[in-house]
């Protein structure tokens, strides 16, 4: 993750790729979510198509006034502001600001979910898969976890977005096929364990491969 400050360099950045290592949040309501979707869903290549909201996201906005898709904030890095400016009332979009009971439940009816940081870095990437949505991610400058230690190849099950393409998150939603979701919806059932922690799944373990291999490379 870069600084926050404008021109931030990549020696300003509070992960170090050679050094660190990014790992999941433990969300303590994976486990009924995942009983929910992953343990009852048939044929899941094909239930992805019969979901009625192209983008999903409930939580905390705080719009910032006068700021625009090019300018970073503290809060988000301006992303929730930039997607809700653009596409609040959006047909297909169901974007709520602020808390919903359902909020596994509007999951479970949405093909993609926005992944966005707050004031920290996001747990909503481990919300989305275990509820079988595709995470949509757009944090700048943000990695996740596992991503630089090439133990997950986020490309195959979510989508990353830039800032300034925020505007038109329709026309790439759009873009994906119907086979490219498809294929997407079975790797994110292949990846979503490593997110998980035990006993749902394997996060411990793949954050001892990702330590070992930072210590092989520190002792060579």
């Amino acid at each position: 993750m870069l600084s926050y400050k404008p021109g931030a360099r990549a020696g300003d950045a509070c992960f170090q790729e050679k050094r660190d290592v990014v790992f999941p949040t433990n969300d303590a309501r994976a486990g009924k979510w995942i009983d929910s979707f992953w343990g009852q869903a048939p044929n899941l290549d094909e239930e992805i198509m019969r979901r009625s909201t192209l983008l999903f996201f409930a939580g905390s906005v705080r719009k910032p006034p006068g700021r625009g898709p090019d300018k970073i904030g503290a809060y988000s890095l301006n992303a929730r502001q930039t997607v809700f400016r653009y596409h609040h009332d959006r047909p297909g979009f169901d974007l709520v600001e602020g808390h919903v009971n359902d909020y596994g439940d509007r999951m479970r009816k949405a093909r993609f979910c926005l992944v966005t940081c707050g004031f920290g870095w996001a747990n909503r990437i481990t919300a989305a898969m275990a509820n079988g949505c595709l995470p949509l991610i757009v944090m700048p400058g943000v990695t996740n976890p596992f991503e630089r230690d090439h133990l997950l190849d986020y490309k195959e099950f979510s989508l990353r977005v830039e800032l300034e393409d925020v505007p038109r998150l329709p026309e790439i939603i759009s873009a994906i096929s119907e086979e490219k979701l498809r294929l997407m919806r079975l790797s994110l059932e292949k990846a979503y364990p490593t997110l998980m922690w035990e006993p749902l799944g394997t996060a411990f373990n793949t954050t001892i491969t990702a330590l070992a291999n930072k210590w092989d490379w520190v002792n060579t």
